[in-house]
């Protein structure tokens, strides 16, 4: 059986390899509809991790991935590097605040909607002040109708990650 840091290193490093997959591999998906608007399934991840670990692992995985990605993916300080960054710094912080409640608590669903609309308007806040616009208010509003369908999609396979997570026995996860 492996020491118990070890193990949590591990399971984290795996947590965060699957959020750079998802995160590259929303990358190469074709865009909604709706400019700027994506499905977010990495935060799959960081809600599974925050519900499993804790703010402190969903934290730290959450900031790798977006640092991680970027240079996967060659966008590191652009603004998409940027957008990236404050929007899943919006989402943890909402996600987090919320899971803190007493119960009864936000479920997957709740917490999942409440952090794809931080993050889309995060972000819409950060590409304000980077390209000197205003006037996206009315933008803000399509963005956040934008966050239910995605956050239920997202909640609602974080909350089947977490069910996985616990039948299954990683390869050098000891029980």
């Amino acid at each position: 059986m492996m020491p118990l840091p070890t193990r949590k290193i591990t399971k984290m490093s795996f947590f965060l390899a699957l959020a750079l997959v998802l995160h590259l591999v929303e990358a190469f998906l074709p865009p909604l509809p709706l400019p700027g608007v994506r499905l977010g399934l990495a935060n799959i991840v960081t809600l599974a991790v925050l519900a499993l670990a804790g703010s402190g692992p969903a934290l730290t995985v959450s900031l790798l991935r977006v640092l991680l990605g970027s240079l996967l993916a060659g966008t590191f300080g652009a603004t998409a590097f940027w957008l990236s960054l404050a929007g899943a710094a919006a989402s943890f912080l909402v996600m987090a605040a919320l899971w803190r409640l007493p119960r009864p608590r936000f479920g997957f669903l709740g917490l999942s909607i409440a952090g794809a609309m931080s993050h889309n308007l995060a972000q819409l806040l950060a590409y304000s002040l980077l390209a000197g616009l205003r006037g996206l208010s009315a933008y803000a509003l399509l963005s956040a109708g934008a966050a239910i369908p995605t956050g239920l999609v997202v909640g609602y396979l974080a909350y089947w990650l977490c069910r996985l997570e616990r039948r299954i026995e990683f390869v050098g996860f000891a029980r």
